[in-house]
């Protein structure tokens, strides 16, 4: 074969092509077979139908293309693997709603306590206490630390026990009568935020109640003068003024410097004290004046500790400094009737509080606590709540499927509509135009007619 031959091949198929693009006609009728002008209509019906439909459904394919669609899904029970991953990917969207919305805090939170050392150690023992007593107290200067020592330990050990008690007390009630509430599962972020929020809560709340509870006891004991075991603080006197007259008659002490430049008594001010205490040689006669630290009888001082109206005021501006050096406490424990125990000092390193600054009452305002320390645990939180399905939304751009697929179930509705648009607006506009023609002009199309007559519309559109 020749390139004559194909090439008169190509160009017999082109003319074939082109002819019946020319005369394709998508609404051919019965009038259109004598009709030339019912023929040219329904041509051209056909040319402007599938221009119509062919734009229409371009438009249809960009807009849908360029289109971003928002897509919910829904997944049940999902487990908390499959949470996190959404969490991770959908965290602005998702929700998921628990099927337990009432959830107590010991479910999945847990608050431990670390206190200060002292109230661990032996200094808050019994046999500390009582290596410290005497029954030969009243015997001692009042203001010796062998006359207030036991009193002040006791408070000390006290102390401890009472902060210990209400921080058990109180965290029983938040982790077992508190409860989370909420029908929305929490993410692990915010989860941490609350329970803070909720242990910062307690900690000032519980510490609030029990300073409360400290000063009505103090504030009951100073307004009311109540008499300590060594009255310090005053001294009732019972005078017989007749036989059937007894007046009583109250002596105030007070306290004085060692250089006598500060007085303080005991019944208007109850936090007075001497900043220094320790042993000394004298002894109890002059118990009923003005106490002070005679100069030339100081045994050893005892650094830290205070001397006050009562064991409680006096415990609570003292600095715990003696118990931190070994050195001291041998000194101290030297002073007291000799026990087979040796008591180790404490060791400043296991304490945030400095000893040499850091008074009893500092440490009592934050319940001796060294840390509280909040953990919480997702994983239980998640367990107690179980959800029952988690929603996500997310937004994407429609894919080729979803394009065609629009498409089709829209092609054939439009091919309808425009089936029954177009072929009455063409031949609405083709009879407003045509020329009246008479009957004699109107002449039967044979098919050799009807090729003539495509040819000339050919020609002359």
């Amino acid at each position: 074969m020749t390139w004559l031959d194909v090439g008169g091949r190509i160009t017999a198929s082109w003319h074939w092509s082109r002819k019946k693009i020319v005369e394709l006609n998508r609404f051919e009728s019965v009038e259109s077979h004598t009709d030339a002008f019912a023929l040219r209509t329904e041509i051209l019906a056909t040319r402007l139908y599938l221009a119509l439909l062919t734009v229409v459904v371009v438009i249809i394919v960009f807009h849908l293309s360029l289109d971003v669609q928002t897509w919910t899904v829904a997944v049940p029970h999902p487990s908390q693997a499959t949470y996190e991953y959404l969490e991770a990917q959908y965290s602005s969207t998702l929700k998921c709603s628990c099927e337990q919305i009432s959830i107590p805090f010991r479910k999945f939170m847990t608050i431990s306590v670390t206190y200060h050392p002292v109230c661990s150690s032996s200094f808050v023992s019994d046999r500390w206490v009582d290596m410290l007593f005497s029954p030969d107290q009243g015997d001692y200067y009042p203001v010796d630390f062998r006359a207030s020592a036991s009193g002040q330990f006791q408070v000390l050990q006290s102390l401890c026990g009472l902060a210990n008690a209400s921080i058990a007390d109180e965290l029983d009630t938040l982790l077992d009568d508190t409860a989370l509430l909420s029908d929305q599962l929490i993410n692990a972020q915010n989860l941490e935020v609350q329970g803070s929020v909720s242990s910062l809560f307690f900690r000032t709340s519980t510490e609030n109640k029990f300073l409360r509870t400290l000063r009505l006891i103090r504030g009951t004991t100073a307004a009311n003068n109540l008499q300590s075991a060594f009255q310090i603080p005053a001294t009732l006197v019972l005078e017989k003024l007749s036989p059937d007259e007894v007046d009583i008659a109250v002596s105030a002490n007070g306290l004085k410097n060692q250089n006598g430049t500060k007085l303080c008594l005991c019944h208007s001010q109850a936090t007075c004290s001497i900043n220094t205490s320790g042993f000394f040689s004298a002894v109890g006669e002059d118990m009923y004046g003005i106490l002070y630290i005679p100069e030339t009888r100081v045994l050893a001082f005892v650094p830290g500790f205070v001397v006050g109206c009562f064991a409680l005021e006096s415990l609570l501006q003292a600095r715990l400094i003696c118990l931190f050096n070994q050195m001291c406490v041998d000194i101290v424990q030297s002073f007291f009737v000799s026990t087979n125990t040796n008591f180790v000092s404490l060791d400043s390193t296991k304490t945030r509080f400095d000893p040499e600054s850091t008074t009893v009452e500092m440490l009592v305002n934050e319940l001796f606590v060294e840390q509280w320390l909040t953990r919480i645990s997702f994983s239980q939180y998640y367990a107690q709540c179980a959800p029952i399905s988690c929603l996500y939304s997310y937004s994407k751009r429609n894919d080729i499927l979803y394009v065609t697929t629009t498409v089709l179930g829209l092609y054939g509705g439009l091919t309808v509509v425009l089936r029954l648009i177009v072929p009455r607006l063409v031949k609405c506009v083709r009879d407003r135009r045509r020329t009246p023609i008479t009957t004699a002009e109107t002449i039967p199309i044979n098919d050799e007619r009807r090729k003539y007559l495509s040819g000339v519309f050919y020609n002359r559109s």
